[in-house]
């Protein structure tokens, strides 16, 4: 009997992707992928609710499901991610023909629940478990296509108290995955092609075992052709760390640290637990031991209470920092957050868009001028495939994680990505944007 079909579509951060990855390795025994929806006899959502937008996505995609699953009366339809361990019950009182609801720590437990959703049982299950349960994905490799860059999640949860933020209630508290497992999980990734780890976790370099502690992980990594990791937590950023970049030469010269406000009022507000200048004694810190270095951040415009100055001075960090990128978002009250509980939305709509405008204008004028100085030099490029925009040309990102479009002169016709070293290409750059640069091989 030929495996039944699950399809899979997955909403939000990195942590999701390898969630979905979870999700496809528990139940390969059972099923296989399938990007058609009308052909599934399972379809999974895997949710994010950071913001409010990615609600309203599932609920409609849910709502769209609805003809499908007349059509289909067999058909498991299931949630997992962050919305569903944040309204659960609710999402099955709201959709009928939604069978099953689920948390990021039953993963594992998918075959069985799908099952008993087969046989008439319609329920949640989002509790958290003590321990991290994720076994290793090693195996994965066997049932999805090979990737060139490849994430291997190493913490789950959050412990930090930052007012604005679902993760400590959707995902729980921290839960570090044993040293040995995520070695064992990067050993079989980089044996099957995958020229570059990504190490994943809501805060990352909080990672500590009995075994290991985050700096003495990222070390023990030095076989991988290229280490990465997202996303870090200013106040956890060591000195060490800090000397693990300089150091260690397969780790990428790429930090994405998270500043989300430029002043001390705002930061106290959001409990950050650093200052405006602690921060930026750290990123002078960094640079000084890692010239290249490209640091990122993520920005909230429109925190409740944020006046005109906390805004003007939010825009002047960015300036003193000079980020290589600026992720920015507007605030939006979540349920079940701390700033939702005490503190009033009261920055209006219109101000915030304009707020946010302000910030995306002193942010591009900054990226442009600082991939300017990349055109004329070459750059080594690790290879990801084609171009979204133009299929004609390739795709991939630099040590410093800067996005590269370029044309392969030099490669032959009908050029595939290769598993290994001959992925990595020297690039001369030719002309930039503030998000990309631009070149040949």
């Amino acid at each position: 009997m030929s495996p039944k079909n699950v399809f899979i579509k997955t909403y939000g951060c990195q942590m999701n992707v390898y969630d979905t990855q979870r999700m496809l390795k528990s139940l390969s025994s059972h099923y296989q992928m399938t990007e058609d929806i009308e052909a599934a006899d399972v379809v999974l959502f895997n949710t994010c609710s950071v913001r409010e937008k990615a609600e309203h996505k599932i609920m409609s995609a849910l709502g769209e499901l609805k003809p499908l699953k007349k059509k289909k009366p067999y058909l498991v339809v299931g949630v997992g991610g962050c919305v569903a361990t944040q309204n659960a019950d609710k999402l099955l009182k709201k959709v009928p023909h939604l069978d099953l609801v689920f948390g990021v720590d039953q993963i594992e437990d998918l075959p069985q629940l799908i099952h008993n959703a087969k046989n008439g049982q319609r329920k949640s299950e989002t509790s958290f478990k003590q321990e991290y349960s994720f076994y290793a994905v090693n195996s994965l490799v066997e049932n999805v296509p090979k990737l060139v860059s490849s994430f291997v999640s190493v913490i789950q949860g959050c412990e930090k108290p930052c007012t604005f933020c679902i993760v400590p209630t959707t995902r729980g508290f921290e839960k570090s995955r044993s040293h040995q497992e995520v070695i064992q999980e990067a050993r079989s990734l980089v044996g099957a092609g995958s020229c570059e780890i990504v190490l994943l976790g809501q805060n990352v370099n909080a990672y500590r075992t009995k075994e290991a502690t985050f700096e003495e992980l990222v070390a023990s990594l030095d076989f991988v052709p290229r280490l990465r990791y997202i996303t870090s937590h200013p106040n956890d950023v060591s000195d060490e760390m800090i000397r693990i970049h300089r150091d260690q030469k397969n780790l990428c010269e790429h930090i994405h640290m998270p500043i989300q406000a430029g002043s001390n009022r705002t930061l106290k507000r959001m409990v950050r637990l650093y200052s405006r200048e602690e921060y930026m004694d750290k990123i002078k810190k960094i640079r000084e031991e890692v010239s290249t270095i490209a640091i990122t951040t993520d920005i909230i415009v429109g925190f409740p209470g944020e006046t005109d100055q906390d805004f003007e001075e939010t825009l002047s960090a960015i300036e003193e920092a000079q980020f290589d990128h600026v992720f920015a978002f507007k605030y939006s009250p979540r349920p079940g957050t701390p700033s939702k509980e005490k503190f009033s939305d009261d920055v209006p709509e219109n101000l915030k868009n304009e707020r946010l405008q302000r910030v995306f204008d002193v942010s591009e004028k900054m990226h442009l001028a600082q991939n300017q100085s990349y055109v004329g030099k070459k750059v080594e490029v690790l290879v990801e495939g084609p171009s979204k925009n133009n299929p004609k040309k390739l795709t991939g990102r630099t040590r410093n994680n800067k996005i590269v479009n370029f044309i392969g002169k030099n490669l032959p016709d009908g050029f595939k990505i290769k598993n290994n070293a001959k992925s990595f290409v020297n690039v001369v750059i030719h002309d930039v944007t503030p998000h990309s640069l631009n070149g040949c091989y």
